[in-house]
């Protein structure tokens, strides 16, 4: 809603994934926010991916990668905040009903930490603008190329191996 110069969006994720690629950085009085069960998110001009998972009985998981640009992340139940930078990332997990912290320290991106949509996305995405980069965005630009290729010639064929395995074996 709103203008250029004041525009908000803000997106609920109740499971699942979501990939952000937001090319034009936000005027200073507007707002993109993903907003979790665990946590909320504000951007501005960047490219990230929020992955919010349920596991075990009552536990959830979430992970939040940041390929260009810096997302701040507030877990629900905190007053921490992190700004997760460029080729790093963040994982949440709860800690309690309503209650969510950091799970460790901000680390880098690897390459099994990507998905098949955000490998791709950032591979393609890469190679197209990586002749316009220079100095240390290019850098990270090229790492984050490597973990894509990474991700899609080695650890994708393994994931699918193992997904055709599992169906083969059921009745």
């Amino acid at each position: 809603k709103g203008t250029k110069e004041d525009s908000k969006t803000a997106l609920e994720l109740e499971y699942g994934a979501v990939f952000s690629g937001i090319k034009n950085k936000l005027s200073e009085n507007s707002e993109y926010e993903v907003v979790t069960p665990s946590s909320t998110m504000a951007v501005r001009g960047t490219q990230f991916e929020v992955v919010y998972r349920k596991v075990a009985k009552d536990g959830a998981a979430m992970k939040i990668l940041t390929f260009e640009g810096k997302v701040e992340v507030e877990p629900v139940g905190t007053t921490e905040t992190r700004l997760v930078k460029a080729g790093t990332m963040e994982e949440l997990v709860k800690v309690s009903a309503g209650s969510y912290e950091f799970a460790g320290e901000t680390r880098e991106i690897q390459a099994e930490d990507l998905s098949e949509i955000s490998a791709t996305y950032l591979k393609e995405d890469i190679e197209k603008n990586l002749e316009e980069l220079s100095g240390k965005e290019r850098e990270q630009k090229e790492a984050l190329l490597k973990k894509a290729e990474e991700y899609l010639e080695e650890i994708l064929p393994e994931i699918k191996a193992k997904e055709d395995k599992g169906h083969s074996e059921l009745p």
